[in-house]
């Protein structure tokens, strides 16, 4: 036996609950130079991902044009278009007061119009013509991406 190395038993590791275990010193180094050589590979497969991702956005930031951003083709609740634009966009259109219609003149403190013989009413504009108008602007304003081909 190589006196270097040294055995230890079940009772001089605390995860060793079952009977007969041994821990031989030399396996457990060898193991551990595995796994270090292992998170030594990985490591460098990670290095490279991330160099790859940076050159990837150095790429992408030359293709968009000069105030452009990246947007999707499509408005949908899942991308949370909706939430942010449903309810923001109105029409605001003026309407003759019903209750001073049929005097000659509007009615001095009127509670609908004040006396103005017309009042403001907002229409909300709704969703389906919310994702039909920025259809057609992504149709119109998207960029094509142009690819450089070898001569």
């Amino acid at each position: 036996m190589n006196p270097t190395i040294k055995r230890y038993s079940a009772a001089d590791v605390p995860e060793a609950g079952r009977p007969g275990f041994w821990v031989h010193a030399g396996d457990l180094n060898q193991a551990l130079a595995l796994a270090a050589n292992r998170e030594a590979a990985l490591q460098q497969r990670l290095n490279i991902a991330d160099q790859r991702v940076d050159d990837l956005q150095a790429q992408l930031a030359n293709l968009i044009p000069e105030g452009y951003c990246i947007m999707p083709r499509r408005l949908t609740a899942e991308n949370g278009a909706k939430a942010l634009l449903l309810g923001e966009f109105k029409v605001t259109f003026a309407q003759e007061c019903p209750e001073c219609r049929d005097l000659a003149e509007p009615a001095e403190g009127c509670a609908v119009c004040d006396g103005e013989g017309e009042f403001a009413s907002d229409q909300l504009i709704s969703w389906d013509k919310i994702k039909h108008i920025y259809s057609q602007a992504v149709t119109g304003l998207a960029t094509k991406i142009v690819t450089e081909t070898a001569p």
